[in-house]
C-alpha cells in the first residue's frame, strides 16, 4: 500500500524568511492578508516561516539598497539563515526588472530559492524559467511605469488648476465646486489673520517659539519646526508647488511679497542647544543593534540625556546614557589615532556641512513624528518624507566627502591634546576613526560589552 511521505525532521524544517510589502497606491493588497497566505503555506509544506518583515509605502521600483526588508532577506539567504525568500504574490517581489535580477541572481547563487505563492519560484536556473520570470517581472516593471506616468499627469494637472494633492497648512482651506468635487484653494476665514498676523511678528524680530507659543493660544497648534515650515512656505504667497510643478497665480496670497521676504531676512533663533549641543548628537557613527538605525539625543523620564533608537520600524530600540558612550567613543578615538599628528584646518567647513546636516535630519525627523502612527497621512506625504530623505543623504555625503578630504590635515596629537580639544574638534576626530559603534539594547553592564565599534579604516 502507497504511503504519503512523512514530513522532513523539525531539524531539517525549509526556513523561510517573508516580506510583506505594499506601496502608496495599493491600498486593496492588505499586510495582513499577505503575512496570513505566506503562514498558512508554510504551516501546510511543514515549513519554518523564521521571520517576516514588513515593508510598508514602499514602491517596488527602489533598488534593493533603498529597500531594508527585502535586503535582509537576501542576506539571510546568503548567510545560510534561510532557505526560501518567499511573497505572498509576484507582484510584492519587487516592480523592476533589474532589481529583480539581483534579487534573483544572489539568492540563488548560494543555492537558495526565491518563491511568490501565486506563481512559483521565481528562478533563472533554466530557459524556460528564467523568459517566464523575467517576462512577469516585465509586466510589473511596466504597470509600475505607466501608473507613475498616469500620476504625474494628473499631478500636472492638478496644479495648474490650482487643486493642490496635499494637505493644506493653516490659513488655508479648499473649495469644492458641484458634486463635491475640489475645485481649488481660498483663504479660510478663522485663521487666515492669524497666520498673516505670524509673518509680522516673524518680520518684527519675534522667535520661533514666542510664535508657536501666540498660535497655540489662538487655536493653531504647530511644532517648533511646523512654525519654521510655516513661515516659509510660498502657498501663502498664492503660488502652488509640488513634484516639480508649479502654479504662481493659484489662489488669493494671505501674505504680501514684502512682508514675506521681511520675514525670511530675520535671524532665525535656534534657542538653547541642551539636546543637540552632544558630542555625537547627529554624527551618524552610534546605531541600534537591533535596526541598524541612527540613535538621537533623547531625555529619559528621570530627566537624563541617553542617545536611542526612534525608528518606527524597530522592534527593540537601543538606549545608552549620553555621557558614557561619549566618553567611551572618545577614548576609543584617541586608541584608534593614537599615532595621527597634525591640525583639522577645516573644521569651519565641517562645521558648516554638519550643520547642514542636522538641519536636513531634524526636518526628516519633524515629519516622520507628525505622521508616525497615521497611516493615511503618511501615505499622502510620501513624497515630502523621500525629498526629505535625499536633502539628508545629500547633506551627509558632502559632510563625508569634506572628512575624507580634510583628513590628513592635522597637528593635534590626540593622545597629548586630549583634555584642551574643543567641541567641534572631538566631532571632527570622531567620525574619522569611527565608521559607527553599534548598541546592543540592554540596561547596565561594561559599556564595551555594549558598543561594537566598527573602525573606519579597520
Amino acid at each position: 500500500m502507497l504511503e504519503r511521505p512523512r514530513r522532513r525532521a523539525a531539524a531539517n524544517k525549509t526556513r523561510v524568511f517573508g516580506v510583506v510589502r505594499v506601496s502608496d497606491y495599493e491600498d486593496g493588497i492588505s499586510p495582513d492578508e499577505q503575512d496570513e497566505r505566506m503562514r498558512s503555506h508554510c504551516s501546510r509544506e511543514g515549513w519554518e516561516l523564521v521571520k517576516v518583515v514588513r515593508e510598508l509605502d514602499v514602491s517596488g521600483g527602489l533598488p534593493l539598497a533603498k529597500r531594508p526588508g527585502m535586503s535582509e532577506a537576501v542576506q539571510w539567504a546568503e548567510t545560510g539563515l534561510a532557505d526560501v525568500v518567499m511573497v505572498a504574490y509576484f507582484d510584492r517581489l519587487v516592480r523592476e526588472i533589474v532589481v529583480q535580477t539581483e534579487i534573483v541572481s544572489r539568492v540563488e547563487g548560494c543555492g537558495k530559492r526565491v518563491m511568490a505563492l501565486d506563481f512559483g519560484d521565481v528562478s533563472h536556473k533554466t530557459a524556460a524559467k528564467w523568459v517566464t520570470s523575467t517576462m512577469m517581472g516585465v509586466v510589473n516593471e511596466y504597470y509600475r511605469r505607466a501608473v507613475g506616468e498616469r500620476t504625474t499627469a494628473s499631478r500636472a494637472r492638478a496644479i495648474a488648476e490650482g487643486r493642490p494633492p496635499f494637505s493644506l497648512p493653516p490659513g488655508l482651506r479648499r473649495v469644492h465646486g458641484p458634486g463635491g468635487k475640489l475645485a481649488g484653494i481660498e483663504p479660510d476665514p478663522a485663521t487666515a489673520g492669524i497666520v498673516a498676523r505670524a509673518f509680522g511678528m516673524r518680520r518684527d524680530g519675534a522667535t520661533y517659539k514666542q510664535i508657536r507659543a501666540w498660535l497655540r493660544d489662538r487655536g493653531v497648534p504647530l511644532s517648533l519646526r511646523g512654525v519654521q515650515q510655516m513661515l516659509t512656505n510660498r502657498i501663502y504667497l498664492g503660488e502652488l508647488r509640488h513634484g516639480g510643478f508649479e502654479n504662481l497665480r493659484s489662489h488669493e496670497p494671505i501674505v504680501s511679497r514684502p512682508l514675506f521676504n521681511a520675514a525670511q531676512r530675520t535671524e532665525p533663533s535656534r534657542g538653547r542647544y541642551s539636546k543637540s549641543q552632544r558630542v555625537l548628537a547627529r554624527l551618524g557613527v552610534l546605531r541600534c543593534g537591533t535596526c541598524d538605525g541612527r540613535m538621537s539625543v533623547a531625555t529619559n523620564g528621570a530627566g537624563h540625556v541617553t542617545y536611542a533608537c526612534k525608528s518606527m520600524d524597530c522592534d527593540r530600540h537601543a538606549v545608552i546614557a549620553a555621557n558614557r558612550v561619549e566618553q567611551y567613543l572618545m577614548d576609543e578615538t584617541v586608541r584608534l589615532l593614537a599615532d595621527v599628528q597634525g591640525r583639522a584646518s577645516g573644521a569651519a567647513k565641517v562645521k558648516e556641512a554638519e550643520r547642514r546636516l542636522a538641519e536636513a535630519e531634524e526636518n526628516l525627523d519633524n515629519i516622520i513624528e507628525t505622521f508616525s502612527g497615521m497611516r493615511r497621512e503618511v501615505k499622502s506625504a510620501k513624497r515630502k518624507l523621500a525629498e526629505a530623505e535625499d536633502v539628508r543623504d545629500r547633506a551627509e555625503e558632502d559632510l563625508e566627502r569634506l572628512r575624507r578630504e580634510l583628513g590628513t590635515d592635522l597637528t593635534v596629537s590626540l593622545p597629548t591634546d586630549r583634555d584642551v580639544l574643543t567641541f567641534d574638534e572631538w566631532r571632527f576626530f570622531i567620525p574619522r576613526a569611527i565608521l559607527k559603534a553599534v548598541v546592543t539594547p540592554g540596561r547596565g553592564g561594561f559599556i564595551g560589552d555594549r558598543v561594537r565599534v566598527v573602525e573606519r579604516f579597520e
